[in-house]
């Protein structure tokens, strides 16, 4: 789980750029723009997809992958 947190913080900023740009494009293409919260609820769906990628099959739920976030394990 370590290694899983390491690679998350790892990749951190490239996260926090494609999802911003992905909101940019949004509002400007579509029209519509996430709450806060939903926004910040789309930089976490993001990054936990992409830890999956990164860690082949690990078995983590998007809560414990959120709690291992949060307490940088």
């Amino acid at each position: 789980m370590k290694c899983l947190a390491l690679g998350i913080w790892t990749m951190i900023h490239l996260a926090i750029w494609w999802t911003t740009w992905k909101e940019r494009s949004r509002r400007i293409f579509e029209g519509i723009d996430l709450s806060l919260q939903d926004f910040k609820l789309y930089f976490l769906r993001i990054s936990y997809s992409w830890s999956h990628a990164l860690e082949g099959d690990a078995n983590i739920s998007f809560l414990d992958f959120v709690d291992n976030i949060m307490q940088g394990a």
